[in-house]
């Protein structure tokens, strides 16, 4: 029952450096191999300190904004400040640490958002066991894209990727704030399908494969 929950990011873990071991230099991996550790040891030092010393519970009140603001900062944005505190200790090159986005909060993840779940009171839901850990690993693949396009620009484009950023961290919380609120199942399946598709084009899978069929179509009319 809890075994995609617990599984999800240490698997995505291996495959992504799978790929990098195929794709990448070997110098790119050797730099990055502490990248992963570094992620691991600040998610469990921050889920040491949420479980035995903040003694707060998740917000359970009827402002939504409240609830999704909570959500954000918790799930959304401490994990980026302890990415950006990587960042800034790193002294590795500004492109290997932007690179290493995902080699540090997959790690990250794999330990912060069980904990999280499983300590809530709901954390035997559907959306929180399956739905929510997998908005969150497309939302960071999508920001890890968004990331490496803004290392190849320069100017306003920049700002574009940056409220793309934005918008992906913004995602998960939003569909658990409808799965919270109890909203119609059918509002809910439709929200995270639209999210999906959104990291899709974010990452590239889903434009890839409309331009391949559009490609294919021209292929055959020209035949």
């Amino acid at each position: 029952m809890y075994l995609f929950l617990i599984l999800l990011f240490p698997v995505a873990f291996i495959f992504y450096y799978a790929g990098i071991l195929r794709t990448e230099d070997s110098s790119f991996f050797k730099k990055t191999l502490l990248v992963p550790a570094a992620g691991l040891l600040f998610s469990i030092a921050v889920s040491v300190v949420r479980s035995f010393f903040i003694f707060t519970g998740a917000y359970n009140g009827e402002n939504a904004y409240i609830y999704i603001l909570t959500e954000w900062i918790s799930l959304s944005l401490v994990p980026f400040v302890f990415y950006s505190l990587f960042f800034i200790w790193s002294k590795d090159a500004c492109e290997v640490r932007l690179r290493s986005f995902l080699s540090f909060m997959l790690p990250f993840y794999a330990v912060y958002l069980p904990v999280l779940v499983l300590s809530g009171s709901e954390g035997s839901s559907f959306f929180q066991l399956f739905t929510k850990p997998f908005l969150y690993l497309l939302c960071l693949y999508s920001v890890s894209a968004d990331i490496k396009r803004i290392m190849s620009c320069r100017g306003k484009v920049v700002i574009v990727y940056g409220l793309y950023i934005i918008v992906s961290s913004f995602l998960p919380t939003l569909a658990e704030s409808l799965w919270f609120y109890d909203f119609n199942i059918i509002v809910q399946i439709l929200f995270c399908a639209l999210c999906i598709v959104f990291y899709g084009f974010r990452c590239g899978f889903v434009s890839g494969k409309i331009l391949s069929v559009f490609a294919d179509d021209k292929k055959s009319s020209a035949v």
